[in-house]
């Protein structure tokens, strides 16, 4: 696996930002881990009922898959490397397309998770009155 080198920042404020957004992460990976096996479950059952019997992977390769993949993105919040995370994503991608995973099936996958994040965050979030606002 690459490791990218980071970004130079050209100035304080951005210095600043970038710390604040990396601080963030590690928020997320402590607000997720736990979560995990539920985000899991939850992401195995979208994925079955969005694809129902045309799934090209069955219900214990996706648990396996998702996983996988669920842990890694904690792992990689925590350490503030959201490069490694993607350079995962991206060989998936590529094993995926060897075996002849329809791309809208992966696609719809990835936003299925981005979901199941949304409801857990959404959830939890202390002022649930303003979410109208906010969105």
């Amino acid at each position: 696996m690459q490791n990218l080198p980071r970004l130079e920042t050209p100035d304080k404020e951005s210095d600043h930002n970038l710390r604040l957004f990396e601080e963030r992460l590690g928020e997320h990976a402590a607000f997720l881990a736990p979560l995990c096996p539920k985000l899991v479950e939850r992401w195995t059952e979208l994925y079955l009922s969005v694809f129902g019997r045309s799934a090209f992977f069955s219900t214990q390769r996706v648990q396996k898959i998702f996983g996988e993949l669920a842990e890694l993105l904690v792992q990689c919040l925590k350490e503030k490397r959201l490069d490694i995370y993607f350079e995962s994503l991206r060989e998936k991608g590529s094993v995926f397309y060897r075996l002849g995973v329809p791309f809208e099936e992966v696609i719809i996958s990835l936003h299925l998770f981005e979901e199941t994040c949304l409801e857990q965050f959404l959830n939890a979030y202390p002022n649930r009155s303003q979410l109208p606002e906010l969105i």
